[in-house]
């Protein structure tokens, strides 16, 4: 459409000046632009357009003609970050996969428009189900201005890519791990783990974060070893990208019960003094204990045995006692009470440590 405002006619110069608007128009924007013709008569050709000059070559006034359309609206959301369960979603274009506009608000004089839609985003394997109330502002082209509401939304997983894992499975990755235990270098091991061993698992929770593709799975069961029982808490974690693979598990170890009471009997393995010892443990009241502990040597020496107590450290098994009362004294003073430290080895049901003249003993029940 042409409207001419203003026009200028020179009949003796033969010349038309003629200002004017141009307005372009689809079903969704009208475009307007003023431009300046200048026409010249010639006798056998008529009127000719000589000139055109336009206002701002790039200032066309574009106006809306109607409100944001549902099939617009995703390429606006495109890198919009919402929360999804408790969770970050960071939303791409291709990943709308249904919108429908339940409320719209437009006012086309101010180029504004207010949009309440229920809309259904896809993942790799999970879908999000929600409502957004999103305000639009118009240059040239409708653009997100604000997301104003964010209403709850579900996920649903995509029953083809969900993670189907079993307890046994999982099981089956634990016993692949090492446990390592302790917090004392001298005294630091490693628990491997055997199926027979296990008992009570059971997952108790799931999570997943990054649009569902990665999945942490929670669990627990009981490690029954020799002598001593653990607690373990168990998160698995998988993650999504052609299909699910296996991550990593972190373990946690908690001790449940342990059984140390009565005469464990060695030797130090010291080269050159392979001595036999007796760790009799009297008494455990929680983590407090009372033993004696006597050493006969193999060739020359003489014997002795002292009363110890101390306390086992919970967390890592790792037993300090203190030297007590002799028992038995030796006449000689080669043989010197010694501060006993020790752990219980949790894979192979012994109590090694340093004992009398700090040499390394191992003894078993």
């Amino acid at each position: 459409e042409i409207v001419i405002d203003k026009r200028e006619t020179d009949k003796e110069k033969n010349e038309d000046i003629v200002w004017c608007t141009v307005t372009i128009q689809d079903s969704k924007i009208s475009s307007e632009k003023e431009m300046v013709l200048s026409y010249h008569k010639y006798d056998k050709k008529g009127w000719i357009l000589e000139g055109v000059e336009v206002e701002d070559s790039d200032a066309w006034e574009i106006i809306p003609l109607k409100g944001i359309t549902e099939k617009d609206i995703p390429k606006t959301l495109d890198g919009k970050v919402i929360k999804v369960d408790g969770n970050e979603w960071d939303i791409s274009e291709k990943e709308v996969d249904e919108i429908s506009i339940d409320k719209q608000e437009t006012e086309l004089n101010k180029k504004a428009d207010k949009v309440t839609m229920s809309i259904t985003l896809k993942g790799k394997v999970q879908k999000a189900k929600g409502k957004l109330v999103v305000n639009y502002k118009f240059d040239k082209k409708w653009e997100e201005d604000e997301v104003l509401e964010i209403g709850d939304f579900t996920l649903e997983p995509i029953p083809e890519k969900a993670l189907n894992i079993i307890e046994d499975e999982l099981i089956e990755k634990l016993v692949e791990e090492k446990i390592a235990y302790g917090d004392d270098s001298s005294m630091a091991q490693e628990i491997t783990i055997t199926k027979e061993e296990i008992s009570n698992f059971k997952i108790e929770k799931r999570e997943s974060k990054v649009k569902g593709t990665e999945e942490s799975i929670y669990c627990s069961c009981t490690l029954n070893k020799k002598n001593v029982v653990l607690g373990l808490q168990m998160v698995f974690r998988y993650s999504y990208g052609e299909q699910w693979e296996f991550k990593d598990v972190e373990i946690t170890t908690e001790t449940q019960s342990f059984d140390i009471l009565g005469t464990w009997s060695g030797e130090n393995i010291q080269p050159g003094s392979e001595d036999k010892v007796v760790f009799d443990i009297t008494k455990v009241d929680g983590n407090k204990i009372e033993a004696t502990y006597s050493y006969t040597p193999t060739g020359y020496g003489e014997a002795g045995s002292y009363y110890a107590v101390g306390e086992i450290d919970m967390k890592t098994l790792n037993i300090n006692l203190t030297a007590g009362d002799w028992i038995v004294k030796p006449k000689q003073d080669a043989f010197q009470k010694q501060d006993i430290k020790a752990a219980i080895n949790v894979d192979m049901g012994i109590i090694e440590g340093y004992g009398n003249h700090g040499y390394v003993f191992r003894v078993e029940k």
